[in-house]
């Protein structure tokens, strides 16, 4: 099943729209009939243009929150029924032939742009965005309303569904993995953390070996750029706010264990 299968599968209703020229030209988006519902559904109906209200949209692919007002536009003089459109706090984030999808848990709105979600199936991402489909639908989840997630789990058939996925695999040299453990001693060498490997069934004991530089974003494979982690600092190597303090934090203590540990070992220069 794909995220947008997920994404409407969560969501009591939905509506999807190719954004136009004219939306992009006027700056003012035209949801359809089917978004309109979608806004009502939510408990949103379009103000008087003259009016200040501005609604929250979930962001589910790019994350985040955006605000944009969503007002009746009237030509004066047409003779034609006033336009419900959403203002430049959405536009902002779309471009001419993008696809939106919105969607409610009949609450809350949320957004999703179906072109955010395709360069997942890119097979040469950094590890990093490996999840990305899987983080989309975990932010959905997120910030969904705890009674449409009941809903959502009761309806589980509890059968686990498999796909085939294509992805890049990098080639390591096992031999700077052993050094890595060796250097660490199967402690985990993240400043501060102090776990120690556990013993697997084979004798040996169990620690996990990092990239501070992903391969994928041009790293190598040598002893200063892979570090021996717990597999929580492992984690948060990936995905945690502050990446780049902890890429500087580990590269320096790298640096620095290098000289001492090939020193310990005669192996200087």
């Amino acid at each position: 099943m794909s995220v947008v299968d997920d994404f409407l599968q969560i969501m009591v209703r939905t509506g999807r729209k190719t954004v136009t020229h004219t939306d992009v030209n006027k700056g003012a988006y035209l949801p359809n009939a089917e978004q309109r519902v979608v806004l009502q559904i939510a408990g949103f109906e379009p103000v008087h243009h003259d009016e200040e209200r501005l609604i929250a949209i979930h962001n589910v692919g790019r994350g985040g929150i955006l605000q944009t007002s969503y007002y009746a536009s009237e030509r004066v003089g047409s003779g034609r029924q006033p336009e419900p459109r959403m203002g430049r706090g959405l536009l902002e984030r779309l471009h001419e032939g993008d696809e939106l999808l919105l969607g409610t848990d009949g609450n809350q709105v949320f957004a999703l742009v179906l072109d955010d979600i395709t360069a997942s199936d890119s097979d040469e991402q950094g590890e990093e965005e490996q999840e990305q489909p899987h983080a989309v639908i975990s932010r959905t989840y997120r910030d969904v309303g705890i009674e449409r997630i009941v809903s959502r789990a009761r309806q589980s058939s509890m059968r686990v569904r498999s796909r085939q996925q294509t992805s890049r695999q990098y080639e390591r040299d096992p031999a700077v993995r052993e050094f890595a453990l060796r250097r660490s001693g199967c402690k985990c060498e993240m400043p501060g953390c102090e776990w120690e490997g556990f013993i697997k069934v084979d004798g040996t004991l169990f620690i996990e070996a990092h990239h501070i530089k992903a391969l994928g974003d041009s790293g190598d494979d040598s002893l200063e750029n892979v570090a021996a982690l717990c597999p929580n600092c492992h984690r948060r190597a990936h995905f945690a706010h502050n990446l780049d303090e902890i890429k500087d934090s580990l590269a320096g203590y790298i640096q620095q264990r290098n000289r001492e540990f090939l020193e310990e070992c005669g192996c200087a220069g």
